[in-house]
């Protein structure tokens, strides 16, 4: 029975230390609780009428606002440099391509002189004559086409004509970086 008495105090024991453990555990609720709901309306009392995602919203619309603007002037800026460019290239373009014209008319000049001055019979007055009219259409051609037929011209030169024209290249390379050498 003694045995039984003592398993009754242990029991006893445990159930008030349970109870006891309980009633701390609530009280810790409560004040978490209770400190919880007072500091949040604290602060919405603090903060204004306005509340926290109205706030974020307001913010990110601003931000939003002052980016965009930001874009428009970074792209007014990139459209008047670009503009700038184009007309640069242009004027660039335009004093190239009279730059061309005027060595097309030299090129008559030469091909006129060369008729004038050089041999007119025999084997050196054939060739003389042979090379006044490559010139004289080289010339002509100059002056009645720009850079874009130009361009189109030499594309079709080179694709129906692969291997002399890269033979060209190489023989063009090698009197350049013989040129800059010297």
């Amino acid at each position: 029975m003694a045995k039984n008495q003592g398993q009754g105090h242990q029991n006893q024991g445990h159930n008030q230390g349970h109870n006891q453990g309980a009633q701390g555990h609530n009280q810790g609720q409560g004040t978490q609780s209770g400190q919880t709901h007072d500091q949040g309306q604290g602060k919405q009392d603090q903060g204004g009428s306005s509340s926290f995602p109205q706030q974020a919203k307001d913010i990110a619309s601003s931000v939003k606002d002052k980016a965009r603007e930001a874009g428009t002037a970074v792209s007014e800026k990139a459209q008047n440099l670009m503009e700038g460019a184009k007309d640069r290239m242009s004027h660039l373009g335009e004093n190239a391509g009279e730059g061309i014209k005027q060595v097309g008319g030299q090129m008559r000049t030469l091909a006129g002189r060369l008729r004038e001055q050089g041999p007119h019979e025999g084997t050196w007055g054939s060739a003389s004559e042979a090379v006044a009219s490559t010139l004289e259409s080289g010339g002509n051609y100059l002056e009645q086409h720009d850079f874009r037929a130009m361009a189109e011209d030499l594309s079709g030169v080179v694709k129906n004509h692969p291997m002399p024209a890269l033979l060209a290249c190489v023989g063009l390379g090698f009197l350049l970086g013989r040129s800059l050498r010297s």
